[in-house]
């Protein structure tokens, strides 16, 4: 990763508050690398004053365009996010960026497609209660009709809402599961026609803390959501993303790893296909590490605004290490820190 010095800004009691950068000031921040490449990205994949070419072509299968903000805990991924949606909603008009999705509310009875549709049906009720023309009453009478139908397919989403005594209801779960993709379309298409907008914006924070069903969230998404008109922004841990994956795979194949049909390596083989199939490896976005910014300048805020500045973060470290315990520690060059890893 390209090294940049920065200034760090650290407010005592908002450590892990996600701060929210705007387009005139994320350029000095210590995310601007990363900030700066998923806004190339959107402007790859969503190009301005291109409406009419937004529209998805039948004959050709969209390309993933998700865009993954990959990290440890708290290296910035959701300010990350946050910011992206910011600078988006004040610069790309054209863009509607929904609210931010948070998987923690996915469980076995709402799934992350439901979330999504619930936070666009949540501005569809919005839009209903403002003062409508005939042009956008009927809009919104088609966007009405688009809602039922993906309601319709998401009920039979889940092959339990079948019966096996109903080879009839079993079928029309087939169907309409086939036909969720194209519902979804066109959900999609009426959402945006009633603001004008060309394109669809999906943020998602944290989709790896829902371990035990982040590979059906991963598998929804790559159904359902990968479409021309529609990028999907992902903020979260790769390996533990990656190692939730896996264990799935692994519950899915215990008989043939039982019987060792099927080995580790395998699956790890499979995983990690898997990722790069839902996470397309151009548009991974790795937050800074230690190493990026030992050499930044640090600004302490503390509760009552006092100021202290120090000329870089290794050098702060040991300074405050000193005056809390009056233990001295030194940055030798040459030699390994025995505090400031390397």
């Amino acid at each position: 990763m390209e090294k940049r010095i920065k200034s760090l800004t650290f407010k005592i009691g908002e450590e892990t508050r996600p701060i929210k950068l705007n387009k005139n000031n994320y350029k000095d921040n210590l995310l601007s690398i990363q900030i700066s490449k998923a806004l190339v990205l959107i402007n790859e994949y969503f190009p301005k004053n291109a409406f009419n070419e937004a529209l998805d072509s039948p004959e050709d299968y969209p390309i993933n365009k998700t865009i993954s903000f990959l990290g440890d805990r708290g290296s910035g991924k959701s300010s990350c996010l946050e910011s992206l949606v910011n600078i988006l909603k004040e610069e790309r008009k054209d863009i509607y960026v929904l609210d931010t999705i948070e998987p923690a509310f996915f469980d076995k009875h709402r799934n992350i497609i439901e979330l999504i549709v619930g936070t666009m049906f949540r501005m569809f009720e919005k839009w209903e209660e403002e003062m409508q023309n005939t042009k956008r009453h009927n809009q919104l009478m088609e966007l009405s009709l688009a809602f039922q139908n993906v309601k319709r397919d998401l009920q039979y989403m889940d092959s339990e809402c079948c019966t096996e005594d109903s080879e009839i209801e079993d079928l029309q779960g087939l169907a309409s599961s086939i036909g969720l993709s194209s519902s979804i379309k066109e959900l999609v298409n009426e959402f945006l026609s009633v603001e004008k907008n060309a394109y669809l914006l999906v943020p998602i924070d944290d989709i790896d803390l829902n371990a035990s069903l982040a590979y059906e969230m991963a598998e929804q998404i790559r159904k359902y959501l990968i479409m021309d008109k529609v990028v999907v922004c992902i903020a979260g841990k790769s390996e533990q993303l990656s190692n939730a994956i896996k264990q799935s795979y692994i519950r899915l194949y215990e008989p043939l790893l039982t019987h060792k049909q099927v080995t580790i390596e395998e699956i790890s083989a499979m995983t990690e296909a898997y990722m790069v199939k839902f996470l397309p490896i151009r548009s991974r976005i790795y937050m800074p590490t230690q190493d990026d910014y030992a050499d930044s300048s640090l600004v302490i805020t503390d509760r009552q605004g006092k100021v202290e500045t120090f000329d870089a973060v290794k050098v702060a470290l040991l300074e405050l290490i000193f005056k809390k315990t009056r233990f001295l520690f030194y940055n030798s060059k040459g030699q390994a820190s025995l505090i400031v890893p390397s």
